[in-house]
């Protein structure tokens, strides 16, 4: 494999000293981790519960407002360079797919000779724990070192369970496969668990292979985020082409505009996808009706010919929306549940984005990387893979000004 890296890299191919590093996710976010850690010499697992990639391929139909400069890395695309492949000098303000993006970078990244291998697919982490069989409130001190390491009780999918050992585990599954409630307070609306199967929550491809599903139907959109805006739209034009497509679109904010446009937005089709949703909601074109201030109280699924009936609460009083089908797109939440026994806050990262990566609770050798570091809080960007991974791999490796990132954009500086 060292033939494979560049010169410069040398030194710090043995700081990770063969110790396995087990990462959770095959995502952006995963594949960044494994990157870094097998170029520092690390021994690296990628554990995935489905396939590759998958929940960036389930909504790859859908470009991308930013651009991709920003969704890889320096450490990313100097790979793709001694790859020698096209896409390593690709514009650095291109707009891609989500699609193309797991296509032209991560699959070429985990084809390479660095990460071949190293993917594990069709395998669950249930529950994580560190070695010392104690409690970690009084058995491991926090930012000191987990000298036993840690236990993960995987399941495949055959659901065959086994316990398996790792020096270091991030946690970078994300966090989309976990939506919330649409009910009041973050809880499920009456009769929403009895029927969430049945409901979408993902960005489907509603101009494509999900057209039958859509066309001519009835469409039920809860949200006011970009989600939402972007469901709405592709409805939107669906109904040019079915006109017995129809859209009703809920917000539980009273504003007459349900997206909130950033002022100044640097990221052009972002802006421009939420003035095209805020011209449908406000004019009720192509089929759009908009209602602003509702609170879901009860869900009902009335079956194949009838659909869903909501009861809703609104600024008028009571309401009863009725549709075919019922999109959910009230963002998503992490899944804290198999590290909980670390002792990990639920929530586990109260700072502004992009800031350095550090809580008063921490457990050596663990961290949670991407957007499930931060919560329930909405906004976050690839871009803020790197700050995190950079930091992650600092600690571990007892380096603070370790920076493989700036090691690859400025050549002569050092890393350590």
């Amino acid at each position: 494999m060292d033939w494979f890296l560049p010169e410069k890299f040398g030194k710090l191919s043995n700081l990770g000293k063969g110790a396995t590093l087990c990462i959770l996710g095959s995502g952006p976010t995963g594949m960044e981790t494994a990157l870094y850690g097998a170029v520092l010499g690390f021994k690296v697992r990628i554990l995935e519960k489905a396939q590759a990639f998958e929940n960036l391929i389930r909504w790859g139909h859908v470009r991308c407002y930013t651009p991709w400069h920003e969704n890889t890395t320096p450490l990313g695309r100097e790979m793709l360079q001694r790859l020698r492949l096209a896409q390593a000098n690709r514009p650095p303000e291109t707009i891609t797919t989500g699609r193309q993006l797991a296509l032209e970078y991560l699959e070429p990244l985990l084809a390479s000779p660095l990460l071949k291998g190293t993917l594990e697919t069709g395998i669950s982490v249930v529950r994580i724990g560190n070695q010392t069989g104690q409690s970690p409130v009084v058995s491991v001190p926090r930012n000191n070192e987990n000298a036993k390491g840690f236990l993960l009780l995987t399941r495949l999918s055959d659901g065959k369970e086994k316990l398996e050992e790792a020096d270091f585990v991030a946690d970078c599954t994300g966090t989309y496969g976990n939506p919330k409630w649409f009910g009041q307070g973050g809880l499920p609306a009456s009769g929403e668990m009895g029927c969430r199967s049945r409901i979408v929550y993902g960005l489907e491809d509603i101009l494509g292979e999900s057209k039958p599903f859509f066309a001519d139907k009835t469409s039920i959109v809860v949200g006011n985020g970009l989600m939402a805006a972007a469901t709405v739209s592709r409805l939107a034009l669906l109904a040019r082409e079915k006109a017995g497509t129809w859209i009703t679109w809920l917000s539980c904010k009273p504003s007459a505009l349900p997206i909130q446009r950033v002022p100044n937005d640097p990221y052009r089709e972002r802006d421009l996808l939420a003035a095209e949703a805020n011209t449908l909601a406000s004019r009720g074109e192509n089929h759009v009706e908009y209602f602003p201030g509702m609170l879901i109280q009860k869900v009902e699924w009335l079956g194949e010919d009838v659909g869903f009936r909501l009861h809703c609460s609104g600024p008028l009083g009571p309401k009863t929306i009725e549709g075919d089908r019922l999109i959910c797109h009230r963002g998503f939440m992490p899944d804290t549940l198999i590290w909980r026994e670390l002792g990990v806050p639920v929530d586990p990262v109260r700072e502004d984005f992009g800031g350095e990566l550090a809580h008063p609770i921490r457990l050596f050798g663990f961290d949670i990387l991407g957007a499930k570091r931060y919560g329930r809080r909405p906004g976050y960007l690839m871009k803020h893979v790197s700050g995190q991974v950079r930091a992650f791999f600092a600690r571990i490796t007892r380096q603070p000004q370790l920076d493989l990132y700036r090691l690859c954009v400025s050549k002569g500086d050092r890393a350590i």
